[in-house]
């Protein structure tokens, strides 16, 4: 979720670099929704 921009590069290769910057707020959303999640299930 923090690291999007810069480790997600490396694990998602076959996004292209420009979409990595737009989809932020996306992948923040997931992070978010995943860690509320784990929580409530825990």
């Amino acid at each position: 979720m923090f690291a999007w921009e810069n480790r997600g590069k490396k694990v998602f290769r076959s996004i292209p670099n420009e979409l990595f910057s737009a989809t932020k707020v996306f992948a923040a959303n997931q992070g978010l929704y995943t860690g509320f999640l784990t929580a409530g299930l825990t």
